[in-house]
């Protein structure tokens, strides 16, 4: 890679306040698994970083390093009792926030005060994309708002399209290794077990066997000796790969609720007609703990003609008490299984949305 653009990426990186990366969903996963690696290597780094999913809907707008779906709450004091207020002050007591309001003459009335959720958004001054091919594919309404007036890092593999202030590819290399190098440059204390694991991941996956280098093979014994082995939960495989390629398109397929902080996925049979339990398996422990922390998750797909399999998991027990009662199912801590006997998925969706919604 050159010496000048890796120096300059060094440079803006040293030099920002806040850090989006945002990974193409088309790469068959593997700019997912060198996000992640470049999220927790600049964490390591002491830079605030937020992982931006392009596909998703402008109702999540960014994942923060601690991979949380957040809203941003706002208290709102409407008039006349907003033009009352003197002194706000607040105390933290046995794990709560309490707020304090100081008001002229009169109290402040119970019904002009108002608790909204926004969705959180991002202060970024620097983005770096990761295997995107022309800036026109990246849709990240973040992105859009900002990328006429911030710094962008493009990292791709053969970029013919140079369109950031920093682009950073090598012939002949993957994805993963250009990361690697990259982080290698920034400070290579920065590759922890955690980091380590990721890339060991993605270089065995998407590194092709006849491409396999003296240096790359180093590298591989690097993070094996930094036990990321350990760290990374599956072995390498192809179907890992397929695995990753149907979590990059649930992504973009999720539909979210965030009055209810609900969200909703529909596999599609006739597109995953090879779909195994343990590729949904490992799709929905992905949405719920590692890549987005979704607590309140429902999961519609086909197992066979005319007949609708869910799984829902709700962090309210009384909500999920509720919804079992409407559809009868397995329902256990938090989770439950249920069957529909109907094939229209969409108005399946569509009912069980609008129940939701009601609880």
């Amino acid at each position: 890679m050159d010496e000048r653009q890796l120096s300059e990426f060094k440079r803006l990186i040293e030099n920002s306040r806040e850090i989006a990366i945002i990974p193409s969903l088309n790469t068959r996963g593997e700019a997912l698994l060198s996000s992640l690696a470049l999220l927790f290597s600049l964490n390591n780094f002491n830079r605030k970083t937020s992982l931006l999913l392009g596909s998703l809907p402008a109702s999540v707008v960014a994942v923060e390093s601690n991979r949380t779906w957040q809203n941003k709450p706002a208290i709102i004091i409407n008039s006349p009792s907003g033009e009352k207020i003197s002194q706000l002050r607040y105390e933290k007591n046995n794990g709560r926030v309490y707020l304090h309001f100081n008001s002229h003459d009169l109290p402040i009335r119970e019904e002009d005060v108002v608790l909204s959720f926004s969705p959180l958004e991002t202060e970024s001054d620097l983005f770096i994309c990761l295997g995107f091919s022309d800036i026109s594919e990246i849709q990240h309404p973040d992105f859009q708002k900002k990328k006429d007036t911030v710094n962008i890092i493009n990292i791709g593999c053969n970029n013919k399209n140079n369109f950031g202030q920093v682009n950073l590819s090598q012939e002949g290399s993957s994805l993963t290794e250009i990361v690697t190098g990259v982080i290698e440059f920034l400070d290579r204390d920065l590759i922890n077990q955690q980091v380590g694991a990721y890339l060991l991941k993605g270089l065995k996956l998407y590194a092709a066997p006849q491409e396999l280098s003296d240096r790359l093979c180093r590298q591989i014994a690097q993070f094996v000796n930094r036990e990321a082995l350990s760290y990374t939960p599956n072995p390498c495989t192809s179907e890992d790969v397929n695995q990753l390629s149907f979590l990059e398109s649930a992504l973009g397929q999720i539909d979210f609720y965030p009055q209810k902080n609900i969200a909703i996925l529909v596999i599609d049979s006739d597109k995953y007609h090879h779909l195994e339990a343990h590729d949904l398996v490992f799709v929905i422990d992905e949405l719920r703990s590692r890549l987005l922390e979704l607590n309140n998750l429902i999961v519609l797909w086909h197992p066979e003609e005319e007949l609708t399999q869910g799984i829902i998991y709700l962090e309210d027990k009384g909500r999920l008490e509720q919804f079992a009662v409407s559809y009868p199912g397995h329902y256990q801590e938090g989770r439950g299984v249920f069957n529909i006997s109907k094939s229209d998925l969409s108005l399946i969706k569509n009912q069980l949305t609008n129940y939701l919604l009601s609880l």
